[in-house]
């Protein structure tokens, strides 16, 4: 599960400026190395796509952003 997690999260690097070019600001859905659904509303994005494709499903969601992957701080937690 998690090596095919991982193999979606680097899918998903690796298109990032064919997928700016269509979803800039939205949130994905990726599996199987390609955009299953999309939305700018993240809850109702994940709802949707849990609601098909089950708990089990190893996808990735994820805003485009040019930016890239936002990276959020945890009081408490350093990562080195």
């Amino acid at each position: 599960y998690n090596t095919q997690f991982e193999h979606e999260v680097e899918a998903f690097e690796a298109k990032c400026e064919e997928l700016l070019k269509k979803y800039e600001g939205m949130f994905v859905a990726f599996y199987k190395g390609e955009v299953i659904d999309f939305d700018d509303d993240k809850t109702a994005l994940f709802q949707r796509v849990l609601d098909k494709y089950g708990h089990d499903t190893p996808i990735y969601f994820q805003q485009v952003l040019k930016e890239g992957i936002p990276i959020y701080g945890i009081p408490g937690i350093d990562i080195d």
